[in-house]
């Protein structure tokens, strides 16, 4: 839950900062996230359906923290 959250905002500033490196920002956030749980499967740490879990339940914090985020950016940018 952590990995979706942490990594997908970062990649979430990342693309608010340099809006070309989006695809790039996005999958390198993705195959992190992707390893990550991988890695705790692969070490016997957590079950597969702990992993889905964790990722379901980081989507709501990282769909939330992206939206304010970009929110804000657009209230503090200077209209033309």
């Amino acid at each position: 839950m952590q990995a979706v959250g942490i990594w997908g905002v970062i990649a979430a500033v990342v693309v608010l900062l340099y809006p070309r490196a989006k695809g790039v920002a996005i999958a390198c956030a993705a195959l992190l996230i992707a390893a990550i749980g991988f890695s705790r499967v692969y070490l016997g740490v957590h079950w597969p359906s702990d992993v889905a879990a964790g990722y379901v339940g980081g989507i709501p914090f990282l769909v939330a923290s992206t939206h304010l985020l970009h929110r804000t950016a657009r209230a503090s940018s200077p209209s033309a």
